[in-house]
């Protein structure tokens, strides 16, 4: 079902301050973009063939504004590429897994993501896209 990593989701009070760590390392942002559906504005770096998404929220009402409130910066999410994503959703739910919205939503980069609700990934949030 997986085909890889797709990327590592950190969570920050501001792109241009947690940014500053990776342009230190050589590395620099290949794209910045606001997804609306999320409230966060993200960043993202380039590691070979994985990148790190920096999240930062737009709004008190996204989850991430929320995840730094209860939780601080850090790590927020795993994200896996899946083939078919309304193929592997279905097979996660008759396996009993359920997810934080009901079908996948337009993420970042126009992808479709759905993340499987935590309680069921040793709460390690997981993102499938495609």
């Amino acid at each position: 079902m997986f085909e890889n990593l797709d990327h590592i989701g950190i969570a920050v009070k501001s792109i241009d301050a947690a940014s500053k760590l990776y342009t230190l390392m050589g590395l620099s942002i290949e794209s910045i973009e606001i997804v609306d559906s999320q409230f966060v504005k993200t960043a993202h770096i380039k590691i070979n063939s994985t990148y790190v998404e920096l999240l930062e929220p737009t709004s008190e009402s996204s989850p991430v504004h929320k995840f730094i409130q209860k939780k601080g910066e850090g790590l927020h999410h795993l994200a896996f590429k899946v083939k078919d994503i309304n193929k592997s959703v279905e097979i996660l739910t008759k396996e009993g897994f359920s997810f934080t919205t009901e079908k996948p939503i337009k993420g970042a980069n126009n992808k479709l993501a759905i993340f499987i609700h935590p309680k069921h990934t040793n709460y390690t949030l997981i993102e499938l896209i495609s």
